[in-house]
């Protein structure tokens, strides 16, 4: 994420889109922030521009977007599905594509939590309402 101070130069009209031009100060720049603005040339992002000063609160949202991002800038989904690429790496089933398997775990995982949440939820309507089984 790069996060710098620019001023709006100018707007080009192409057939397929605009190119919008933005002046940025060098003169306070550290090299890594301007290491990062060339690493990033010609990649595809997304643009916010505010003509106020950003706070650091909106500045710390932007960067953490995701909710439970770690201290690595991924999400726990994220994390989840990196170690399950992990294992299925190790398990070196060829004949099985890596989003399939995925797919396969995921619904297995939500499958699991969800009978759990329903005999959870049938215990606490137990203990409410007594059991049924008279009626």
């Amino acid at each position: 994420m790069l996060i710098t101070q620019a001023k709006l130069k100018g707007i080009r009209e192409r057939l397929t889109g605009m190119r919008i031009i933005f002046w940025v100060n060098t003169e306070d720049m550290d090299d890594l922030k301007k290491m990062t603005i060339i690493q990033k040339l010609n990649s595809d992002g997304w643009l916010t521009f505010s003509q106020d000063k950003l706070k650091i609160e909106i500045e710390e949202a932007m960067k953490n977007k995701k909710i439970g991002v770690n201290t690595d800038g991924k999400s726990l989904s994220e994390r989840m599905r990196g170690q399950l690429y992990r294992y299925w790496r190790e398990l070196n089933t060829p004949n099985q594509s890596f989003e399939l398997f995925y797919q396969q775990k995921m619904e297995g995982y939500i499958g699991r939590i969800q009978q759990i949440a329903d005999g959870l939820e049938s215990e606490n309507i137990e203990k409410l309402y007594g059991s049924n089984e008279h009626v």
